[in-house]
């Protein structure tokens, strides 16, 4: 039973490299006639910004064109919070690409292991062996802001969620707008965002002066 186990998950291996040995042959050839990673796929470009997740991106990318401000490429992590950023990290140091990371404040227990280390521990020992002073030229955290949605004001959620179409939870006593939003909709509720007419006269100044 071991044998038929080792057999089937190695035969599923060599298949997943055999596959990826093909497209690795290409790069050589892309790199020979000029092609760059950063230009010549639909995942990378120039200017790189890792966020954390699907939220983040349909937040900072729907700002971003409110306020009329600089354009990034944001490349979401997907994944369990100690996992999903690595494997984008090391994608972009390993073909040179210009990059940068922005997350929320920083929390304990994001490490593999079940550890209580912060987030910006955990990259800074794995992708820059413990270098504190290179981590915090690539790494951005918010300062204050536990989570993304604690960027908006809650008139300003209020405002998004009646001009989408979206219906939020019981208002909170205290502000908490991922409790207001509700925590399984948070993706939902961004792309609902993302995807309305908003200008910049909509938010309050101080939403505004935050992602500024």
């Amino acid at each position: 039973e071991i044998s038929e186990k080792i057999t089937k998950n190695y035969t599923s291996l060599h298949e997943f490299f055999e596959e990826a040995s093909k497209e690795d042959a290409l790069l050589p050839v892309s790199h020979a006639i000029g092609c760059s990673v950063s230009k010549n796929n639909a995942i990378f470009t120039d200017r790189n910004v890792i966020v954390e997740g699907l939220s983040d991106m349909f937040v900072y990318q729907g700002m971003g064109n409110i306020l009329k401000q600089e354009k990034y490429h944001y490349l979401p992590g997907i994944g369990t919070v100690g996992d999903k950023l690595n494997p984008l990290i090391g994608l972009c140091i390993g073909y040179g690409l210009k990059w940068c990371l922005v997350m929320d404040s920083d929390q304990e227990g994001a490490g593999l292991d079940g550890g209580t280390r912060s987030k910006f521990d955990v990259i800074k020992e794995e992708v820059f062996g413990g270098n504190e002073e290179d981590t915090k030229k690539q790494v951005y955290l918010l300062d204050g802001i536990k989570d993304l949605e604690d960027m908006f004001s809650v008139d300003d959620i209020e405002k998004i969620a009646s001009k989408a179409g979206f219906k939020l939870s019981q208002k909170p006593k205290k502000k908490n707008n991922i409790a207001y939003i509700g925590k399984n909709n948070k993706v939902i509720f961004w792309k609902m965002f993302a995807s309305t007419n908003f200008k910049e006269s909509d938010f309050s100044d101080v939403t505004k002066n935050n992602f500024k």
